[in-house]
């Protein structure tokens, strides 16, 4: 089902969640592939490091001069709009979200009001099997017109979008009707002034409701007293929406989300090819008409863990998903999953690479995890999923490297 829902991004991205379907080109490896000169472990005494930067110069538009950058932010009137900004600045919410059907089982909502800008690689298999979902939306009590629904199984923010499985539009009596793929759970409204919470789809009609105001999330990053160019890893819904964002002044302002429980993990931009920062976790709730504001203080001081992935020198890797997480190891792939819902993976001639975890951060006890997807017996068969555990020392500072035989078949 996910083949469907999940093959929605642009072209050449690689740090994806946990459930995207990326097509790359097979790429067969030895058992301890070295990584790609671009690739190389930075040495100890940087790895990792990024330089604290405020915004460049030029309007957020890119256009004309900017006044001075206010403690690492853009100036209000140089804020751009949209629900959710990628951190560069407050967002404001649309009147509307343009959304648009890409395929069997794939959907794309807008989240800056501009028309759907992503498009959906070539399915594979047959299409999905569908069902009616059916519900109305309503704020204040009223029935809403004109309000973007997303149903899906899980949700990605993504390049500027929503992605899901099927969308539709409220009509004048805030009522909506959707085919969408079976495996669809969830039902998310996105009106004017506020998202709502995330809702169960099940047998009957489902009940989407409006506040008056949003819930709404600032998080700024700083690093050793500084800005720092981050990027933020969002988690509500116990994985259900998902998705990495950049913020070059170290701030992230989201207008409106689900109201919720709520995770986020923060860590440096990379100025590597392939790689990801160990995250700096908090966990929080979001209110509808409150906005929750948080400062993440990171340190200079951390480490690098490269993993290698070993596998079969006859098979021949599609992609590669990597996470760090707390011992003990996960027992199964969904335990992974459930404890990393966001992934990042390398696919094509890189899957075979190591990947290097980035400001690894206190030392201690780890284990690395990667979660492939090998090349079928024919071009048209579905991807063999293998995945595995090792455990990691991570010191204080410095790089560590670890071997990480990916050859668990997944249940």
């Amino acid at each position: 089902m996910r083949v469907w829902m999940f093959a929605v991004f642009a072209a050449g991205a690689l740090a994806l969640s946990a459930w995207l379907l990326l097509r790359g080109a097979d790429a067969p490896m030895a058992r301890r592939p070295p990584p790609a000169p671009a690739r190389a472990l930075p040495p100890p005494a940087t790895a990792g490091r990024t330089a604290p930067t405020l915004p460049a110069a030029g309007r957020a538009d890119g256009v004309g001069p900017t006044a001075a950058a206010r403690d690492g932010a853009l100036p209000d009137a140089q804020r751009p709009r949209g629900a959710i900004d990628h951190g560069r600045a407050w967002a404001t919410l649309p009147a509307s979200y343009p959304a648009k059907a890409l395929g069997p089982g794939v959907a794309a909502v807008n989240l800056a009001g501009a028309p759907v800008a992503v498009s959906a690689m070539a399915p594979r298999g047959a299409p999905p099997a569908t069902r009616a979902v059916r519900g109305q939306v309503t704020e204040g009590g009223a029935p809403a017109a004109g309000v973007t629904v997303l149903v899906s199984d899980r949700v990605m923010v993504f390049a500027g979008h929503l992605h899901g499985m099927a969308v539709a539009v409220t009509d004048g009596d805030g009522r909506f009707a959707v085919a969408a793929p079976v495996g669809a759970r969830w039902a998310l409204a996105l009106g004017p002034h506020s998202w709502s919470a995330l809702t169960p789809v099940g047998d009957g009609e489902v009940a989407l409701t409006l506040a008056t105001a949003a819930a709404a999330l600032e998080v700024t990053v700083r690093e050793d007293g500084a800005p720092l160019d981050a990027t933020l890893t969002l988690t509500l819904g116990d994985g259900v929406v998902g998705g990495e964002v950049r913020a070059p002044d170290g701030v992230f302002r989201f207008a409106a989300l689900p109201p919720g429980p709520a995770r986020v993990s923060v860590g440096a931009s990379l100025e590597f090819a392939s790689g990801d920062d160990a995250a700096t976790s908090i966990e929080l709730v979001l209110t509808a008409g409150e906005t929750v504001r948080r400062t993440i203080e990171l340190d200079s001081a951390n480490a690098t863990v490269a993993a290698v992935p070993v596998v079969d020198a006859a098979t021949s890797l599609r992609t590669v998903e990597w996470a760090l997480v707390a011992a003990p190891a996960p027992a199964t792939l969904a335990e992974l999953r459930a404890r990393a819902p966001v992934m990042p993976l390398l696919g094509g001639r890189d899957a075979g690479n190591a990947y290097q975890f980035h400001r690894v951060t206190p030392a201690g006890p780890r284990v690395a995890c990667g979660v492939a997807k090998l090349a079928g017996a024919t071009d048209d068969a579905p991807p063999i999923v293998r995945w595995g555990c090792a455990p990691v020392a991570v010191p204080a500072t410095g790089v560590v490297e670890v071997e990480v035989a990916i050859d668990q078949a997944a249940e």
